[in-house]
């Protein structure tokens, strides 16, 4: 438990921090969304290079055996990276983090009840 705790942190620590570095980026490559493709283009990237050194990769049909719903995640995940990439210089990083910790928490608690 203690090492998913430590992502756990890591991974929020790095939220924090992406999101001026993707408004960064935004205002270097000139759009918010270009900035946020080139964002996931590296994370894939990442993905990818771990994936192939650990020589795992979808097992023939796995594909197919996902529910249509389970694929909206890429999406959810592209909206957030957009979203933050355009809002951030708008609003600064802490009102944008906390605006997206708070949706997260009103989410959960909704998913937690209904299921």
């Amino acid at each position: 438990a203690l090492l998913a705790w430590l992502a756990l942190l890591a991974a929020g620590a790095g939220l924090a921090t992406q999101a001026p570095i993707n408004a960064a980026l935004s205002r270097a490559l000139g759009d918010p969304i270009v900035a946020a493709c080139a964002n996931f283009l590296v994370g894939f990237s990442v993905l990818l290079a771990i994936s192939l050194m650990r020589g795992v990769g979808p097992q023939p049909g796995s594909l197919g055996a996902a529910p249509a719903w389970a694929w909206i995640g890429g999406a959810f995940g592209a909206t957030y990276i957009a979203a933050l990439t355009w809002a951030v210089p708008q609003v600064g990083a802490l009102t944008a983090a906390a605006a997206t910790i708070l949706a997260q928490l009103a989410a959960a608690l909704l998913l937690d009840r209904i299921g």
